[in-house]
């Protein structure tokens, strides 16, 4: 990594402030550089930039395209609940090996071990967030969506590392609550038939 390279040779520490995905502007900020000598052009070069973001470089991405599929499916325009509950569970697919794994530092240490180069990674809640938070609030209207939300939320709960228990047991109350709410007879007949 040239940018590992160079801070490391000017004693530098990079600590990038956006994160892989951010639509970058004019004037905005990308990284701080911490002591030594290192140049901005330096930092700037390493940065790979283009028209779209890709699945390569974008861990995020493919969760919010699958959010966004399934959020059309929901529109009046569309009402396609079995295809939302389908991008359900690809959801669940992508997110269950990443709920048992520690979400990486974003720290990079050079050869002597000096951490150089910090990057702002998403963690296991930011990837949850992404793709549950439109779909629930779209899907108010889908007794099927919602209760292929709630099991994978049960299934995620089970697996998922600390932090993402709050984010899961916050996005199952609202799942819950919403069925509880609109459709009290299904929610009444699932809490009898799988005791909570």
């Amino acid at each position: 990594m040239q940018l590992l390279a160079a801070a490391r040779s000017a004693g530098s520490v990079v600590v990038f402030r956006q994160s892989v995905g951010v639509t970058l502007v004019a004037g905005m900020p990308v990284a701080d550089i911490r002591g030594g000598d290192l140049d901005q052009p330096a930092v700037l070069a390493a940065v790979v930039t283009g028209q779209e973001r890709s699945f390569a470089q974008d861990p995020l991405l493919a969760f919010r395209l699958l959010s966004d599929i399934g959020l059309r499916a929901l529109s009046p325009a569309v009402n396609d609940p079995a295809t939302a509950a389908q991008v359900v569970d690809c959801l669940e697919g992508l997110l269950s090996p990443l709920a048992g794994r520690d979400a990486p530092t974003g720290e990079v240490a050079d050869r002597d071990g000096n951490i150089r180069v910090i990057l702002d990674l998403p963690d296991w809640a930011d990837f949850a967030r992404s793709c549950l938070d439109d779909l629930l609030a779209a899907a108010g209207g889908s007794p099927l969506v919602l209760r292929r939300i709630r099991v994978m939320l049960l299934r995620l709960g089970e697996a998922a590392p600390g932090a993402g228990q709050d984010i899961l047991a916050g996005r199952l109350r609202w799942a819950e609550d919403t069925l509880a709410r609109n459709f009290p007879v299904i929610w009444a007949e699932d809490r009898l038939t799988h005791h909570g």
